[in-house]
């Protein structure tokens, strides 16, 4: 598989929480948040900024994504 360069506008999701993980992503420049759902609706819980990885978890384990990851 080779690599694919994506850019997001500010807003744009780029996973959902429970989809399933087919790749991983390295932010090469910006700020993606990783947001999980709770009773009160989504809740920050980090920020990936650039030259760090997301998404590797769920790539490796085959298990659907934990949190939604969308461009700041």
């Amino acid at each position: 598989m080779e690599p694919k360069k994506r850019a997001l506008k500010a807003g744009v999701v780029l996973f959902q929480e429970g989809d399933p993980a087919n790749s991983a992503f390295l932010v090469v420049k910006g700020t993606i948040a990783i947001q999980h759902k709770s009773a009160k609706g989504p809740k920050e819980i980090a920020r990936i900024f650039s030259n760090e990885i997301l998404g590797e978890l769920s790539f490796f384990d085959r298990r659907p994504r934990s949190a939604s990851a969308s461009a700041v």
